[in-house]
């Protein structure tokens, strides 16, 4: 019996240990030595005690099973503390900001060097795109235009191009859209619902109106039960910047269309917890056109909302109060105001901007 108990043991520690990244407790010459005989790269986290986005990576990116998994089959992990016994290696990398994360191959030549935490997909495509020359940018260009339409390249593809969105880089943008589009349109019903297509709901899904939206709300029961967790997540995000789309006036939707949005919400089960019942109450409220009445219906329900709802009326209170009535602008400025004093850090940082343009000109 105590040998079967320490048995399910050690087959259980060794799934946990395959589920994340393994950081082995090596010095960086050992570390080397490892690399040589494994046939792998070295990747080094420095990192320090006070650094917040440090422990964000190590709580919740580097734990991740695909991360995991990618991470220890190419890498030998080690992490250095910079300002302890990885001084004098963090020194010599020229490391002066946290994380910084650093791989380098056995003759310690620098390969790749970020600074900066990300989530897992990104970040494990970003070392995929500098460390192997088949994924990197020009070549996965060249391979699709070439007409490579693998599951691997697409992704890795459209990742990339999203990243030098995100680097203000625009361009990028219709072009990624395009192929994830593209990808999709060309899968069949059965390998839409595969587990190795979930990416293009996960990571590339950006408005429920995209094709792959629709797709998922209209065919979420016949996902495979293990996924659909995740996949209501994603809906669930959606809905909500759609309800906030809709209270900052972004986008338009007939009554019709309003009270099937309605509907779908609550037949997704994403609303449980009521989250969108004070957002439907403030959209419905503005459709009277009387901001009077819609900033006294904020006054009354605004001690009963999440941070996050708080965060949408103030921040967003510029773009909802659309009207040159210097009145309304104030009442709507005081409102503000007279909240600030209980506001979080984050709030207190987004209220700036709504502030100058509703008390311009007053």
């Amino acid at each position: 019996m105590k040998r079967k108990i320490l048995t399910t043991c050690v087959c259980l520690f060794a799934l946990l240990s395959m589920a994340q990244t393994n950081f082995r407790q090596l010095s960086f010459e050992a570390s080397i030595e490892a690399a040589k005989k494994e046939n792998k790269l070295v990747f080094i986290d420095f990192y320090t005690d006070w650094c917040g986005p440090c422990r964000m990576m190590a709580r919740d990116v580097f734990p991740q099973k695909e991360l995991g998994e990618y991470m220890n089959e190419k890498f030998v992990n080690i992490k250095l503390n910079a300002e302890k016994e990885g001084r004098e290696l963090a020194k010599f990398f020229e490391v002066n900001a946290y994380p910084t994360f650093i791989v380098v191959d056995t003759d310690k030549k620098v390969l790749f060097k970020k600074v900066g935490g990300a989530e897992a997909n990104a970040f494990m495509s970003e070392l995929e795109r500098t460390i192997n020359p088949d994924m990197s940018p020009e070549r996965m260009k060249e391979r699709y235009e070439n007409g490579e339409r693998s599951t691997r390249l697409v992704r890795e593809y459209a990742t990339y191009l999203l990243s030098q969105v995100r680097r203000n880089n625009d361009s990028f943008q219709q072009e990624a859209t395009r192929i994830i589009h593209e990808y999709f349109e060309g899968l069949t019903d059965k390998q839409k619902l595969a587990k190795e297509n979930l990416f293009v709901y996960t990571d590339f899904l950006q408005q429920m109106s995209d094709v792959q939206g629709q797709y998922l709300v209209k065919h979420f029961d016949e996902f495979p039960v293990e996924h659909k967790e995740s996949l209501k997540s994603v809906i669930d995000n959606l809905f909500k910047l759609q309800a906030i789309n809709l209270l900052y006036g972004e986008c338009a939707m007939n009554e019709s269309e309003y009270a099937q949005f309605k509907k779908m919400v609550n037949e997704m089960g994403v609303n449980s917890n009521n989250w969108y019942n004070p957002m439907f109450q403030l959209i419905e409220c503005l459709q009277q056109k009387d901001y009077h009445v819609f900033l006294s219906l904020c006054e009354e329900i605004y001690p009963t909302l999440d941070e996050s709802q708080q965060l949408t009326i103030i921040g967003g209170m510029s773009s909802i109060i659309r009207t040159d009535d210097k009145q309304i602008k104030k009442r709507a400025s005081q409102f503000i105001r007279t909240r600030l004093p209980e506001m979080t850090l984050g709030q207190l940082m987004n209220v700036v901007y709504p502030l100058s343009v509703l008390e311009k000109d007053l």
